[in-house]
């Protein structure tokens, strides 16, 4: 059977402003001043010990215990080809970040999912599926949902599973940052990410944090170069811009509980999300979708996702005249359905 491999949606061509994959929103602050020395950062094997090292430091930890990676997508790959080998399997949730059952996939390892559509996560359920695993994956914030886990179920599973990795792509986002405590449990690594809060998506930049034996295993599958040297040196750049960074944080939070409100003033249901997305749920999702494609603006729909047939993921922009046109484009496509459909079930109110 071929393994399954990632598609990204496809938008139309008239579509301008792209709310679908979770990128990061622009900034000001980039700028090329690396051009002096662009002769050896493209012609030379890349020297990324400055960015490792100022990562490490914002994590109070010592470079040792850093990977850098191609994207937050390459550590996830990594650790499942470390522990890929005959009779391997993992446990994960569903739904979740979709290149997990991918890369389990193309790496011959089984995996077990464990339902968390949302709200609590799935504790019991999930150390049971968990007994004699391999590796656990968690994504907090998840994605698609936003749903977060609690320090209590993490340290739950570090006790069930010999490796955990804890994919926290969206945490500058979330309430509380679940990377300090995942770090202290001594068998949990932990995936970063610059695509996401810091806006680079484009430049490939990521992270594994761990314990050093851990991130020295991991680190010895995949290739020696994964970041090239302009991506690290226009990264730097972007980690020195802290208040920009901490300010687009707090305008996405704004924007993410804004427009939960008006999706409710609205009649619809969203999950309550700590990434830097909302994912509604109504019958006529794929009107919804055609009606912000027509007016330019790109959501993400999930064809083939068992329990997301009728959910649509929404970036938060960033920027409040996209973020006052994304509220326009959903009012426009909800008068467009004549009638409000019955509401999606809520999993946590179905009667047990």
């Amino acid at each position: 059977m071929t393994p399954r491999t990632y598609a990204p949606p496809r938008l139309g061509a008239r579509i301008d402003l792209d709310l679908s994959k979770n990128e990061g929103p622009r900034s000001d602050r980039i700028s090329l001043n690396v051009i002096d020395r662009i002769d050896d950062l493209v012609r030379r094997y890349p020297d990324t010990s400055d960015l490792r090292s100022r990562l490490a430091g914002m994590h109070g930890l010592s470079p040792d215990q850093i990977l850098l990676t191609a994207g937050g997508d390459d550590a996830l790959f990594r650790c499942f080809l470390s522990r890929s080998g005959s009779g391997a399997f993992a446990v994960a949730t569903r739904p979740t970040f979709e290149m997990i059952p991918i890369y389990a996939d193309q790496v011959g390892v089984r995996l077990v999912e464990v339902g968390w559509p949302g709200g609590p996560f799935p504790i019991r359920a999930f150390v049971d599926a968990a007994r004699g695993a391999d590796v656990a994956f968690v994504v907090s914030p998840n994605n698609p949902t936003g749903s977060v886990i609690t320090e209590s179920d993490l340290r739950s599973i570090a006790e069930a599973v010999p490796l955990v990795v804890l994919d926290a792509a969206y945490a500058e986002f979330a309430d509380v940052d679940p990377t300090p405590v995942a770090l202290s449990l001594g068998n949990v690594v932990v995936v970063r990410t610059l695509s996401k809060a810091y806006g680079l998506a484009g430049l490939r930049v990521g992270y594994l944090l761990g314990p050093d034996d851990l991130i020295d295993e991991i680190g010895s599958h995949g290739g020696p170069y994964p970041v090239s040297a302009l991506s690290a040196a226009i990264a730097l750049q972007r980690l020195d811009d802290r208040e920009g960074v901490r300010s687009t944080i707090m305008e996405i939070r704004s924007e993410r509980a804004a427009f939960a409100e008006t999706l409710s003033g609205l009649g619809v249901r969203s999950r309550p999300s700590q990434g830097n997305f909302v994912l509604v749920e109504h019958a006529d999702a794929d009107q919804i979708a055609e009606t912000c494609a027509e007016l330019g603006i790109g959501v993400r729909r999930f064809p083939g996702r068992p329990g997301l047939e009728q959910a649509i993921r929404i970036t938060m922009p960033g920027n409040a005249a996209d973020f006052a046109r994304l509220e326009r484009a959903i009012t426009t496509a909800l008068s467009r359905i004549p009638h409000p459909p019955t509401r999606p079930a809520d999993p946590e109110e179905v009667p047990r």
